[in-house]
């Protein structure tokens, strides 16, 4: 509900990106708050049409990009658990992870898609609905669905999860093997670092005149607490 709650904000920070959203590519690379928390619910009402339901694992495999927080919240929004997944792994990474995870749904950029194809592996089973992030081409199985096939429903109603239920996953670097997932809640995701983000250090902290970037993962849960701090402290863009 971070988006939401931003959306109704006096004082709103506009994000500027590099290139648009993989999630919404025809929309340009400019937001105000209130675009941001409209379009989670936009893509809450696609997962939702996908099939994914109050209490689903939804796995975000993507290319780096921000929306990959947008994505997790549109399904944490009504209650499924997101996974984000960087798509830098390889396709057998990929398939350890997404069988512990067993999503109802898995969105996914075409290039993981295409190089698990290329290398002959099965990245999840025939239950999970694939929405891929991108136009199918000859060698996209049948079963998987775009945007496209899923736009125009309703958005569900919000019924995000408890404070101390589980809200979001992520996984570690994989320096050790495959890389293991983490589970948060709302308190341990947005309690800590988070609030240390929201805190008006002097010199420190952004003010409202200032511009604030990152380039990082966007699958790591960090950006959770990073986007948290720029929606209270609000920099003029971000």
């Amino acid at each position: 509900m971070l988006f939401d709650w931003h959306a109704e904000a006096d004082r709103q920070t506009v994000a500027c990106l590099d290139r648009p959203f993989d999630i919404a590519p025809d929309r340009g690379t400019f937001y105000t708050g209130s675009q941001l928390a409209e379009l989670v619910q936009e893509f809450s009402a696609q997962l939702y049409a996908a099939g994914a339901r109050r209490g689903d694992r939804v796995a975000i495999l993507k290319d780096n990009h921000l929306d990959m927080a947008l994505a997790a919240a549109a399904a944490a929004r009504f209650g499924a658990l997101p996974a984000t997944i960087s798509a830098v792994n390889s396709p057998e990474v990929h398939r350890a992870l997404l069988a512990r995870l067993d999503p109802a749904v898995l969105v996914i950029s075409p290039g993981p898609l295409a190089r698990a194809v290329e290398a002959g592996v099965e990245l999840v089973g025939p239950r999970t609905r694939v929405v891929l992030l991108g136009e199918r081409d000859e060698g996209t199985p049948e079963s998987v669905l775009t945007r496209a096939d899923l736009a125009g429903g309703p958005v569900p109603p919000a019924a995000p999860a408890g404070r101390d239920e589980p809200m979001l996953v992520m996984h570690s670097s994989g320096t050790t093997g495959v890389p293991k997932l983490v589970v948060h809640s709302a308190a341990t995701m947005l309690g800590g670092i988070a609030r240390m983000e929201r805190i008006k250090f002097p010199v420190l902290a952004s003010k409202h005149r200032d511009v604030a970037a990152t380039s990082v993962s966007f699958a790591h849960g960090r950006i959770v607490s990073w986007l948290m701090g720029q929606f209270v402290l609000a920099p003029g863009r971000s």
